[in-house]
Formats: C-alpha cells, structure tokens, sequence
C-alpha cells in the first residue's frame, strides 16, 4: 500500500514513521485529529510522538503528556482494547475519565487502539467534532491497516538492529559462497583480514552518511582457507560446515597468526552460502599466559620457601657460633 511505501522511505527514524502514519490517516479520512503515543512505563507516562490536526484549536502542545493511568489513552493502555466512543461527554463508563487535550476544541467522538511491535507499545489516538464519528467498517479498515504497519515495522526493525549489530561488533563476520570463497563481510572482519572491499551495500542517504560503515559491504572473492594458518584444519571445516570447540589460529595481515574462537552457519542448501563467525582471542591468550606465568611464579616460591628457610636457620646459628666480627660479615652479606 501506499502507507507502507512512504513509511519504508523513512528508514528507521521513528519521528518520519509517526508522521506519516498520523497524515496518512488523516487525509485519507478527514478526521479532526489523528495522533499517536508512545507508552513510556519507565516514567509512567503516555508521550506523544506525532499529531495530524485539522485545525488550529486541536493542535497538541509539541511534548505534551499525560499520566499512564488516566483518561480514555491510559484505560486502553492498560486494557490493550480497542475502544470506538461515540460521544465522550455522554457515553457512561468513559465521560467522567475523558481529559481534552487541547482547550479550545470540542471533540465528541474517539477511537483508540493499541499498537504493539517491539517493547515499546504505541497508541493511535483517533478524535473528531462529530457524534458517531467512526463507522464500524472504518473502525475495522484502520485496525487492519495498522496491523499490516506494525508487522512491517517489527520486520524492518528487526533488520536495522542486526544491521547495526554487524556493523558495531568486533567479532568477524563473513559470509562464503558455494565455492567457498568470501563474498562479503563486517567492518570487523575487513579490518581483521585486510579484506579487499569492492562495494558497499548499503545505499549511502542523508539519513547513514558516508562516514557511517554500513553492516555489510562486498569483497573481492577470496578463498577461505586463505584466512587460515593450517590449511587441513580450514578444508575440513569448509567441508563438514562445523566449526572446532578450540581455537584456530589465522593469518594476520601483517604476518604472524591470531587465535579465534570460530562459528559456523550452514545456510547452503537454502540459500547458497555459509556464515563463519569469528572471535578474536588474542588478548584472552594472552591473559592466560601471564596467568599461567603467575602459577608457575608462585609454585616456585613455595617451592623454594623451606629450603631457603632452613638455610636461612643454618646461617643464623653458624653466626652466633663465630667470634671475628669480619666472619659475621661475610655472613650476613
């Protein structure tokens, strides 16, 4: 639908998506006000995000809030129903709970639903000057509508958050084709590799500048095995699509080897290409080196504590024994 085409234009900001839901809405069907809150249970309030308004008078103040337990917003809040009011000011379980928002406009009827996708639940708020405002069929069309937008947005959500998890993580991952060669990869992995970059995936707009590293870019295809030190250990990982429960040590860019802690994803058969997920262990072997120089260091000492000991007990009475002040001198040097 059109809704969804616009809302995917917005990338992941959540203040374009309010806005164009909220005008969407609006427009479509002339209604007085149409808004959209997000439940803050932390601080215990109903914020809102965006509000599409008629006319002057049913304009919200910008950051204006209410109380999570009152009014219509909060009965659906808590509740998680849908409720469709055909007059606020006479309807009897909601006229003495109904709190006007905006001081000069008179609204009669309002329909609220509630938005779930994510943790963080939202609230449609729908009012207009007129009795009877909202006929059941629009009631219907617009929850319908809203649930397609909220499975888009988990969705599309979803995958800006692995994005981002790809493109912030210092563990390396890359991805192979069936020839096992590697195809793509994170900007940990590029660095980690020297990966030769040929293309970057993601489309650069004003919204992930330049300077942003997207998740994934394209590399020039290059084998796997290459990565690797041993290259029996790489062909049998690369064949048996199974990653060892030790450590592998790989080649790094400017000569030597790294140990890394490998994973494996098997996606060929559905997809045609494997992930290989890599930990960077350098510095844990190095904290177990120094750890186990620590244990050595101190079985030395107790090692050495009773026969130095007992030396020590030797020389002392050898000491008191002697008369020349030049032998007990000597001794205690």
């Amino acid at each position: 639908s059109d809704l969804i085409r616009r809302i995917t234009a917005c990338g992941s900001e959540v203040s374009e998506i309010s806005s164009v839901i909220v005008e969407q809405i609006a427009n479509h069907y002339d209604w007085n006000s149409v808004s959209l809150y997000k439940v803050s249970k932390k601080r215990g309030k109903l914020c809102l995000l965006k509000q599409a308004a008629s006319k002057g008078d049913y304009k919200l103040v910008e950051g204006y809030e209410q109380d999570i337990d009152t009014g219509v917003l909060g009965h659906v809040s808590r509740n998680g129903e849908v409720v469709n009011i055909a007059d606020v000011t006479t309807h009897p379980k909601f006229k003495d709970i109904y709190i006007p928002a905006v001081k000069g406009g008179k609204m009669r009827s309002e329909l609220c639903l509630p938005l779930k996708f994510g943790e963080v639940p939202w609230l449609l708020n729908i009012e207009d000057d007129q009795l009877n405002a909202f006929s059941t069929e629009e009631e219907k069309a617009v929850i319908r509508v809203m649930g397609e937008v909220c499975e888009f947005l988990e969705k599309s959500w979803l995958s800006h958050f692995l994005e981002a998890s790809l493109a912030t993580t210092t563990d390396a991952i890359i991805v192979s084709d069936g020839t096992a060669r590697v195809t793509q990869a994170n900007p940990a992995a590029v660095d980690m590799f020297d990966l030769q970059v040929i293309q970057r995936l993601r489309t650069e707009t004003n919204d992930a500048p330049a300077s942003q590293s997207p998740a994934i870019v394209s590399t020039e295809p290059k084998p796997i095995r290459e990565l690797f030190v041993n290259p029996v250990e790489a062909d049998n990982i690369i064949k048996n699509r199974r990653a060892p429960k030790t450590a592998i040590m790989t080649k790094r860019p400017s000569g030597g080897t790294r140990p890394v802690l490998l994973s494996v994803v098997d996606l060929q058969e559905d997809f045609g290409y494997t992930i290989f997920g890599a930990a960077d262990l350098t510095v844990e072997k190095r904290l177990e080196e120094i750890e186990n120089l620590g244990e050595i260091y101190l079985e030395i000492a107790t090692q050495t504590k009773t026969p130095l000991s007992l030396a020590c007990g030797w020389l002392n009475r050898l000491k008191r024994q002697m008369t020349e002040a030049e032998e007990r001198d000597t001794l205690d040097k």
